[in-house]
């Protein structure tokens, strides 16, 4: 659907009076570092690129760092979560692992961008991150009351490309137009409250429809 509501009205105006309710999902924005990420080199590099920052360690960040470091590049994956390919199968991820290994890939995890300079990643890395809990790619733990402060470094990563690879954040929809015909809207997908893979927003559009 479309991120306005006059967009999905304009096609469904004649049956809108009909209608008592329907899901509504948004397609998320590509997450970007607050500065820097304008910088044309980021999208099309000058020349052949052989240092490479990798923005992003989900699945398409891993395996894009994958593909690139057998080309004989220098990759430096930035993840700022606890581990990469956290959402990855037990049986594919040790071989990534392996390539990244027999490639020299960097892996910086608990690494945050904080903006993309001319030549340089900057970021911030926290040297005493909590211990993760729960299932691989779950939220981060809240800190305890007497967990200690969290000890960080400024590191600068040297390149002449960078792919952004840090994934997608949630889309608001403004359900107003459709609230104001009676209608109740339930959000799936990238619009209801964080940005997912396409399995939770296809079962919560399932779930919505069955149960309206």
């Amino acid at each position: 659907m479309g991120t306005r509501p006059e967009c999905f009205m304009a096609p469904y105006a004649r049956r809108v009076k009909e209608a008592v309710s329907v899901p509504v999902s948004t397609v998320g924005r590509i997450m970007t570092p607050e500065d820097g990420y304008e910088y044309k080199r980021v999208i099309t590099p000058a020349g052949t690129p052989r240092k490479i920052a990798v923005v992003g360690g989900g699945l398409v960040g891993a395996e894009t760092a994958e593909y690139i470091a057998q080309g004989d590049c220098e990759v430096t994956i930035v993840e700022m979560m606890g581990q990469i390919a956290a959402e990855e199968s037990s049986t594919v991820k040790p071989f990534i692992m392996e390539d990244f290994t027999a490639h020299n890939v960097v892996v910086k995890t608990n690494t945050k961008v904080d903006r993309i300079t001319a030549d340089a990643v900057e970021a911030t890395e926290t040297l005493n991150p909590p211990a993760p809990t729960g299932r691989p790619g779950a939220p981060a733990p809240v800190p305890a009351a007497d967990a200690p402060e969290p000890e960080t470094q400024a590191i600068s990563i040297p390149c002449d490309c960078v792919v952004i690879a840090s994934g997608t954040a949630p889309v608001a929809f403004d359900t107003a137009a459709l609230e104001e015909h009676g209608i109740k809207v339930t959000l799936v997908g990238d619009c209801n409250g964080k940005a997912a893979d396409i399995n939770r927003a296809v079962e919560e559009g399932y779930l919505a429809a069955t149960a309206a």
